[in-house]
């Protein structure tokens, strides 16, 4: 042996090696469970989807327009006057389109 020392310092080494290292192991407290759970979810967005109709299938339905006979005051007090100036007024009448019954509706979740 040339070097006594070498031999002594690598047994040494070795011992000390297995000390040197960490020892782990996993703490994970107390394992408590919480006893009322409830869901978080966002309510549903709903929509209602609908087709365009096809103007073939659809008809312009108007309601006849509400109309009234405007006379003005006729300040003759003879019989043989001229007729008044009386004029139609009517107003706009009320219209939509037809296209049948719940025409490709439908429901979205």
């Amino acid at each position: 042996q040339r070097h006594p020392w070498f031999a002594a310092k690598a047994g040494q080494q070795a011992d000390a090696d297995s000390d040197c290292h960490p020892k782990c192991a996993w703490d994970c407290g107390e394992p408590e469970c919480s006893k009322s759970c409830k869901a978080v979810c966002q309510p549903p967005k709903c929509f209602t989807a609908c087709n365009k109709p096809q103007e073939q299938d659809c008809r312009h339905v108007c309601k006849d327009p509400k109309c009234a006979v405007v006379c003005p005051a006729q300040n003759c007090e003879s019989e043989h006057c001229p007729p008044p100036d009386c004029e139609t007024v009517c107003g706009e009448p009320v219209c939509h389109l037809e296209c049948g019954q719940s025409h490709g509706v439908r429901d979205h979740l």
